[in-house]
């Protein structure tokens, strides 16, 4: 099955002979990624193809798994699942596929079948792997403070046109701040960094899935 086949971008899923596939799109042009985690033989190996290169990775040499949320296109949401280890590239899995300027396909329920499949099989195969939710605790804390030093500026700027007899733009200024502020308040919110037992996965970095929904 080619990556470019957009069949294979809108389902993973274990083929019930210990191979449990997942592919997205991150960018709408250029290649797919797509990871296989084989757990048919006596160790665990997850096999993984970005753009051109490709390789095969032994479970034992996982070393961290982070779940975070991303800010997307028009404050829309994506998830991810950042795989590092030895010998490893830095494997970025993404919940949706990039369709088009403003477009994606989500794929959360894909996306919950690997994450489940994939913490499943760390757990029999590898006991030291580090388990992280969110971001980086420094980052985390920068985007906190920068975000509260533009929101202290902008409250200032609004009582400043209060006192100018400017009020429609004072409201104009807290109205569009409010509306961007929304979507990055979700995201320090959802990216609280910490670790997570790989038994029950934050609810906060999963996709929400629709009942029904494929």
């Amino acid at each position: 099955m080619s990556l470019s086949d957009a069949d294979a971008l809108v389902h993973g899923g274990d083929d019930g002979a210990g191979r449990h596939s997942y592919a997205f799109r991150p960018r709408m042009i250029g290649a797919a990624t797509r990871v296989v985690l084989d757990t048919r033989g006596a160790e665990g190996t997850l096999e993984w193809t970005v753009g051109a290169t490709s390789g095969r990775t032994p479970l034992r040499d996982i070393t961290r798994l982070r779940l975070r949320h991303e800010l997307g296109q028009l404050g829309s949401s994506n998830f991810a699942l950042l795989i590092e280890g030895r010998g490893l590239p830095r494997l970025r899995i993404g919940s949706v596929s990039r369709t088009g300027l403003t477009a994606v396909k989500d794929h959360g329920p894909a996306f919950i079948a690997f994450l489940n499949a994939l913490h499943a099989a760390l757990l029999r195969d590898s006991g030291r792997v580090r388990y992280e939710a969110g971001l980086p605790r420094w980052r985390w804390g920068g985007m906190l403070a920068l975000s509260a030093c533009c929101a202290a500026a902008i409250c200032w700027l609004a009582a400043l046109a209060f006192s100018d007899g400017q009020g429609t733009s004072a409201l104009l200024i807290v109205g569009l701040s409010l509306v961007l502020a929304f979507p990055l308040a979700e995201t320090l919110w959802r990216n609280r960094p910490g670790p997570y037992e790989p038994e029950a996965l934050p609810q906060r970095l999963l996709p929400h899935v629709k009942p029904g929904k494929d």
